[in-house]
């Protein structure tokens, strides 16, 4: 461009231009280089890696990653019970519905067995309720019942609750999935033709048939379309992950029933 500027081919406004679009890229590294040291130690924290070994890896390079496997459209409601929020709560509604059965059974005399048995004819067996039976503070223990139902009840309601909120998360992450899918699609067009535009306008410049600074627009449609490109496959990826999340990915909770003893 200098050489061009030299003989008269590009003006000094369109060389001027150039300069300060290179220096500005070049004073965007230091931020860059900021964030990726950021990045690496945040990984570092998440794996519980060493941050210099990390930063290492990250700084050989290599294409952008996205998740290879594919994903259904449908998620099965029974993987929610994946999440250690929902087997929490259901933990807690079963608890307070056995305590309805525990202090219903405190209203009622408790039955036992009493004699012994033995080999000869003195074997003695004694059928009834223990003493004393409860009939005096019946009431409360009424009352008790009543409150382990209303602590059932609540516990009940939290679990739907708890279970709504998964599913939102899942739909959530589900649409972020489907919207940046869509994006990446266009954008990834959108790329291919500025590409094919910076090409053509390259080879119209060498031919004196536009100017630089067509040239320059065009590079700069092609660098922001690339960013943004960037941009969506990463929100993809985040997508993907608070998915995997969302439906306690990782978690094997199938039942797990008891072998027959042969």
């Amino acid at each position: 461009l200098r050489e061009r500027g030299e003989v008269g081919d590009s003006t000094r406004v369109e060389l001027r231009r150039a300069e300060a679009e290179l220096r500005l890229e070049r004073a965007r590294l230091p931020e860059l280089e900021g964030d990726l040291q950021v990045t690496a130690f945040a990984l570092a924290t998440l794996t519980a890696d060493n941050g210099a070994t990390v930063l290492d890896i990250l700084t050989k390079g290599g294409g952008q990653p996205l998740p290879a496997a594919n994903l259904n459209p449908d998620v099965p409601a029974a993987l929610l019970r994946n999440r250690p929020d929902v087997r929490a709560s259901e933990a807690r509604l079963v608890a307070a519905t056995a305590e309805i059965g525990v202090f219903e059974a405190q209203i009622y005399p408790s039955l036992s067995l009493g004699g012994s048995v033995s080999g000869n004819t003195t074997s003695t067996v004694s059928f009834g309720p223990s003493l004393p039976v409860p009939l005096f503070d019946i009431p409360v223990r009424r009352a008790r019942v009543e409150a382990s139902r209303a602590r059932a009840q609540e516990a009940e309601a939290l679990y739907r609750q708890t279970v709504l909120e998964a599913v939102e998360e899942v739909q959530v992450s589900l649409a972020g999935i489907r919207s940046a899918e869509r994006q990446i699609s266009v954008l990834l067009q959108a790329r291919s033709t500025y590409r094919e535009a910076v090409s053509l306008s390259q080879e119209a410049f060498r031919l004196n048939a536009v100017t630089l600074l067509d040239v320059l627009v065009a590079e700069e449609n092609l660098r922001d379309t690339s960013l943004r490109l960037a941009d969506v496959r990463r929100d993809f990826a985040v997508e993907w992950s608070q998915l995997n999340v969302a439906i306690g990915q990782g978690r094997d909770v199938a039942d797990k029933k008891a072998n027959p003893s042969p």
